[in-house]
């Protein structure tokens, strides 16, 4: 069974900048939001390959790949588990776009069925998962929202049409773990680091014991690392701790 992982957070809080530290010989991004990963040298290490006297990349070369559709990317998902071993890790950076993309080309359509669909597309890329094999971990970030809930401030996973979508479908609760991110100024400079409890008002969570602290390290691949060595019933890796004053976020 594949591992899957949800990450979410506000623009600028660190999604695509904790892709930094996995080895991009075993990754591929598939990048619906069509930017440049934000970090020194990515457009080096992750490449979009063409295939030789055409527009079209290279699906068994490319680490990098543009996509614009829900479907693209489950295809590209089924295709890297069955026919690139050697990657471990596709990210999708992120699945708020690809989902926008759903909403852009049904935007005329009348009527509700169209906000089924939506929710359709991601569950069937979702429900796919668990049967692929198992050294194969799908990372989805997101985009967040805020939203009130009995009058209480809530914070979870932006989908575009939400309201209608939500009835089908709640994407947090198919997955195990669901990390948020954050940065605040410390000493003048950015921190950015992960979440992994849920504080009260966001959907934040992670089976107890699967991270050394309430904030670690914006490092993906120490997530990997942790969820891995949590599975396999053995020592978590040297915790990489986020220690920031309470006031500095609350």
């Amino acid at each position: 069974m594949a591992q899957k992982l949800l990450i979410l957070g506000s623009s600028g809080t660190g999604k695509s900048h904790s892709i930094k530290y996995l080895n991009p010989a075993t990754t591929v991004v598939l990048c619906p939001d069509r930017k440049e990963l934000p970090f020194k040298g990515s457009t080096k290490l992750y490449k979009t390959i063409y295939k030789e006297g055409t527009k079209e990349f290279s699906g068994a070369k490319s680490n990098f790949i543009p996509v614009n559709t829900m479907k693209e990317v489950r295809r590209l998902v089924n295709m890297i588990a069955t026919k690139r071993p050697e990657i471990t890790a596709v990210v999708i950076d992120t699945i708020t776009y690809a989902m926008i993309d759903s909403v852009m080309r049904e935007l005329k359509t009348k009527g509700f069925d169209k906000f089924s669909e939506f929710a359709d597309e991601l569950y069937q890329l979702l429900n796919d998962i668990p049967n692929l094999r198992d050294d194969l971990t799908v990372v989805f970030m997101a985009h967040t929202e805020n939203d009130s809930v009995d009058g209480v401030a809530v914070i979870s996973f932006k989908i575009p049409a939400g309201k209608f979508t939500r009835e089908k479908i709640v994407p947090e609760g198919l997955f195990t773990i669901v990390l948020y991110t954050d940065s605040v100024m410390v000493d003048g400079k950015p921190t950015y680091f992960f979440t992994t409890q849920n504080s009260g008002v966001n959907t934040c969570k992670s089976p107890e014991g699967m991270f050394p602290d309430l904030r670690i390290e914006n490092n993906l691949q120490y997530v990997l690392d942790c969820i891995q060595a949590y599975y396999q019933d053995e020592q978590l890796p040297a915790p990489k701790m986020v220690r920031i004053a309470e006031e500095a976020i609350f």
